[in-house]
């Protein structure tokens, strides 16, 4: 007999069985290599899922921590202190009194008194109801006195007056302004004449208008001092005197040199 490995009936068995086994071998393969790509698949779309799983939590993380800051912001910002104080600045007050009168032509000093509030103050100043000065007075002395000089005679008084931190205050009192009365002077006569050699008696009078004597009379000739005396209430209008003089010239009244008992100068 032949032997078995030289059948070919057992040839062509051997070659179907190797075939068989190689196409069952790549069928696993293939089968065995798609399932592993799909669970490579599936554990990146898993690996992406923990990603996003973990920056959605880190985002939640922050959020809160955000929320929870400014919530705390706000508490502290709003409703945070229990009660709250709340008073009022003191207001300012200002006072003008005190009438005052001065010699004609001179200034006269009124006062004003701010107290209260906080310096320095503002005060607004009227004459006779109407503003005296265009802009406010500023009392800057920390004691809140001021001495104005006013030149105007009539009624002043206080409209308002503010402090350093613009608080509105009141205001009192008043303060009349007046002018003392002025006296007047002036020659008998205009002009004189005499021989050369005699003399001429030159008569001056006084009238008051009100104010006291006696009053203090300066003589000057041709611009220069020349005699001065102090003349007596001695008239009904006031007061006269005369003075002899044997040089001629220009005689006048000095303007400085008319005063009466108080010290205001007249009119010449």
């Amino acid at each position: 007999g032949r032997e078995a490995g030289s059948d070919p009936a057992l040839g062509r068995v051997g070659r179907l069985r190797r075939r068989l086994c190689t196409a069952r071998g790549e069928a696993f393969g293939r089968r065995r290599g798609g399932a592993v790509a799909r669970a490579g698949r599936v554990s990146k779309r898993r690996g992406e899922a923990d990603r996003l799983g973990q920056a959605q939590r880190r985002m939640g993380r922050v959020a809160r921590g955000r929320l929870r800051a400014a919530t705390g912001q706000c508490s502290a910002e709003v409703g945070a202190a229990s009660s709250v104080s709340v008073r009022h600045f003191e207001a300012p007050s200002a006072t003008l009194g005190g009438d005052v009168t001065a010699c004609a032509g001179q200034p006269a000093e009124i006062g004003v008194r701010v107290s209260g509030g906080q310096w320095p103050y503002s005060v607004v100043l009227l004459l006779n109801g109407k503003p005296y000065r265009r802009e406010p007075l500023l009392v800057t002395r920390p004691d809140g006195e001021l001495t104005v000089a006013v030149t105007e005679q009539g009624r002043y008084t206080l409209q308002g007056v503010k402090d350093a931190r613009r608080c509105s205050g009141k205001t009192s009192g008043h303060a009349e302004a007046r002018q003392y009365a002025r006296a007047r002077a002036g020659f008998a006569q205009s002009s004189h004449t005499m021989c050369a050699g005699s003399s001429v008696d030159v008569a001056v009078s006084v009238v008051s208008d009100g104010s006291p004597a006696p009053w203090q009379v300066t003589v000057l000739r041709d611009e220069h001092f020349y005699t001065a005396t102090a003349v007596a209430n001695n008239t009904e209008t006031g007061g006269s005197f005369r003075f002899t003089t044997r040089q001629p010239g220009l005689y006048k009244l000095s303007q400085e040199g008319l005063v009466d008992a108080r010290g205001c100068s007249g009119a010449v």
